[in-house]
């Protein structure tokens, strides 16, 4: 029987790679996010069964419809891969984010009982030299890639313990194993994902809760445009060289261990790092 997933914010990035490979997998897919003409973008490159759903997370009425949708079919989901809402620069995450979750996690319950999988996936770069840096930069930085990742962990462990299972998977990056200059912030946030992951794992490992953490190195996205590149004053070239595979990852590559770690595969593998940055950590 395939597995249903749920997938917001599936328009774009890393986000369009998981549901492409959630779709090979034999996963029927449900495309979620604003924009349909992205997700039906998404949808083009998925080879297996999916349904688009325009839909905005913050609504909780657009929400309970997009349930509504799956449990007249399927009466489950499996996993759910949320990434909508907490990766704009411009929007504070004190705004909106929890209001999100729960918008998504409480529905889920209500209609389904339980959540098996959860993905937090959200981040923004921002870098410069530290004593340039205002407060409201460090704020933005670690609300967006930390305080978000607090707040989807905190929506669905209650759930998961009452069920005795589930996993939950964090994006890191190799800026929370090392110090990057001109990257406070980023270290900084993106380090203390790796050790809530870290507490999650042990705190919870009781209730068969398993959280672990991935790290990517440089990926080929628009960011690392080999012109962008340069205008931030760096040589593509030369950041290849420090890598010991001479090759940017994919988005696929973070997508298939995102999968690994969400499959009864990696049953017994709890507090883990998953390094996904062609052997650049290992210099």
């Amino acid at each position: 029987m395939s597995k249903v997933a749920m997938v917001t914010g599936a328009g774009t990035g890393v986000v369009r790679r998981v549901s492409e490979i959630l779709s090979k997998e034999d996963f029927i897919v449900y495309l979620i996010g604003r924009r349909k003409d992205k997700l039906i973008e998404t949808q083009e490159l998925c080879p297996g069964k999916t349904e688009v759903v325009p839909c905005d997370v913050s609504d909780q009425i657009a929400v309970e419809n997009v349930f509504k949708i799956i449990e007249e079919k399927y009466n489950r989901i499996d996993v759910l891969f949320n990434n909508a809402g907490i990766g704009v620069p411009a929007q504070s995450i004190d705004e909106m984010p929890f209001e999100n979750w729960k918008n998504v996690v409480d529905v889920s319950i209500s209609e389904f009982s339980k959540i098996d999988i959860l993905v937090n996936n959200a981040g923004i770069a921002l870098i410069g030299p530290f004593e340039e840096f205002s407060e409201d930069q460090w704020d933005q930085q670690i609300n967006v890639n930390l305080k978000s990742v607090f707040l989807g962990c905190k929506a669905v462990i209650s759930e998961m313990k009452k069920n005795n299972s589930g996993s939950i998977i964090n994006l890191s990056s190799i800026a929370g194993l090392v110090g990057l200059q001109g990257c406070a912030a980023y270290n900084a946030s993106k380090g203390g994902v790796r050790l809530l992951t870290k507490s999650i794992a042990i705190e919870y490992g009781p209730n068969k809760i398993r959280c672990n953490s991935i790290h990517p190195g440089f990926m080929a996205t628009n960011m690392n445009d080999p012109k962008k590149i340069a205008e931030r004053g760096r040589d593509f070239e030369a950041i290849i060289e420090t890598i010991p595979l001479k090759s940017m990852g994919t988005a696929e590559d973070i997508a298939n261990c995102a999968l690994y770690l969400a499959s009864d595969e990696s049953s017994y593998v709890t507090g883990s790092e998953y390094v996904v940055d062609g052997g650049w950590t290992t210099r």
